[in-house]
Parts: structure tokens; sequence; C-alpha cells
């Protein structure tokens, strides 16, 4: 048997008193309270070992893998949704407003999202040509306007959105002098 009167024996002096039973009670009872809201067992607010502070909250949320953010590491809700809303965004520090399309990475909440607008921003122009089979240059070939237009400066033309065929000419003239 051990030296004490068990494991409520507060004051060690080998008996444990019907308060000392009580208290033990008390915090037993305190340990097993039922949280009201949704059924699991936790430490009630205002109990014989809380701070004080309302964690409830917490139950509303899982930990998030996508980001690796757990409510349990946050006092607050509003210190976890800033956290979470600034991990789900950290792609943004990398992406910057673009000058050329206009399109602007705090206008989107993925980085998916930022990119396609992007890409359809940055061949919008392609919707002023269209293929035509009987010239060699597709407009979809081309990553810019600028590289489209210098490869129909090389010779081949291409078939414009109303319709007309844009088709560079090149001239030469040589000029002899007598003598």
């Amino acid at each position: 048997m051990a030296p004490w009167g068990g494991i409520f024996d507060f004051n060690f002096d080998g008996k444990t008193s019907w308060d000392e039973q009580a208290f033990g009670l008390m915090i037993i009872n305190e340990c097993m309270k039922e949280d009201s809201d949704n059924g699991d067992h936790v430490f009630s607010s205002g109990g014989l070992f809380s701070s004080g502070k309302d964690y409830s909250w917490r139950n509303l949320y899982d930990y998030d893998i996508e980001t690796g953010i757990d409510p349990e590491d946050y006092e607050t809700e509003e210190e976890y949704q800033e956290a979470l809303d600034s991990a789900k965004h950290v792609w943004r520090d990398y992406h910057f407003y673009d000058v050329e399309t206009g399109i602007d990475p705090e206008d989107y909440e993925t980085e998916e999202e930022f990119e396609e607008a992007l890409a359809n921003a940055r061949g919008a122009w392609r919707d002023n040509y269209r293929y035509n089979p009987d010239i060699s240059l597709d407009p979809d070939d081309y990553e810019t306007e600028d590289d489209f237009r210098a490869a129909l400066s090389g010779g081949d033309g291409c078939v414009s959105a109303d319709g007309g065929i844009s088709i560079p000419i090149t001239l030469s003239v040589s000029v002899t002098y007598p003598g």
C-alpha cells in the first residue's frame, strides 16, 4: 500500500477525508462534464481548471490539410481565420499586377483562377485573326501578337477576323546606272 491515502489525499496524512473525497469528486465531474453544444467531452469555460477563455469555436473547424493550419494553435477565431486566409493566398506574394493585361492577383481566390485569367487576357489578340488552311500561319502557334506579326511580315499571310486577307508584300527595285 502506498504511504498516502489515495489519489485525493491532498494533505498526505495517509487518509482521504470526506472533504478531500468531495473535492476529488468535483474534479472528476468537471473533467467529465459534457459540452451541451455538440456532445463532445471538453473542459467547459468557467470551470475549475478553466482559463476563462472560450475555445468552443475550435469545434467548428478541422485541421486544414492544404495549408497545415490547425485551430488548436490559435487563441481566437479571428487569429485562426487571418492565418488561414494568409496561408491560402500566399501565392499572391509571387505574382504582381500585370500592366499589359490589367490582371491583378488580389482579384482571384486561387492561383489557378489568376493564371487562367492571365492566359486568356494575353491570348485575346488571337480573336482578331482566324486560321486559314491556305496560308501556313496559325495564330494559336504564337505566344504574342508581335511574334505573329513578325511571322506575317516574313512572307506568309493570314485571314483577319473581318474576312480580309493580310498579305505582306515586299517590293524590290533595282536601278542600273549607265556606265
